[in-house]
C-alpha cells in the first residue's frame, strides 16, 4: 500500500482495560485514534476503494465513527501530531516542522501514554 502508519493511540479506563460502570456512573468512552502518513483516504475501502486492501480498517470503520471531513493544522507529520495531541496550533505549541523543534514547555502529553 506504500503507507506508512505513524501512531495508533488506545485510551480506554487505566491500566487498558474497561471497569465494570455502576449504574450512575457510565462507562469511559474507549477511543482508537489511527493516523496515517502519506495515504490517500480513497485508498481505503471504507472511503470507496473497491479492492479490499484494509479489511481491519473497514472493520473499525463499521463499528465505530468515520470522519468524511478531516482536516490538519499543518501538512508535516511531526507537527501535525503534536498539534493533535496537543490541542494547539504549530506556533503555539512550537513544533513547525518534521526536526529541529521540540514541543514547548507547558505541553504536558503523559495523558497519551498513562
Amino acid at each position: 500500500m506504500g503507507a506508512a502508519l505513524v501512531g495508533m493511540v488506545l485510551l480506554s479506563a487505566p491500566g487498558g482495560r474497561p471497569r465494570a460502570a455502576s449504574p450512575a456512573e457510565p462507562s469511559p468512552p474507549r477511543i482508537v485514534l489511527i493516523t496515517i502518513d502519506t495515504l490517500r483516504a480513497d485508498r481505503l475501502e471504507c472511503y470507496g476503494h473497491n479492492r479490499p486492501c484494509s479489511p481491519d480498517i473497514s472493520r473499525l470503520a463499521r463499528r465505530g465513527v468515520l470522519f468524511h471531513n478531516a482536516l490538519t493544522a499543518v501538512p508535516l507529520t511531526l507537527p501535525a501530531h503534536c498539534s493533535i495531541f496537543a490541542g494547539t496550533y504549530p506556533e503555539r505549541d512550537g513544533v513547525r516542522d518534521q526536526s529541529g523543534f521540540l514541543l514547548g514547555q507547558g505541553f504536558d502529553l503523559y495523558f497519551i501514554w498513562s
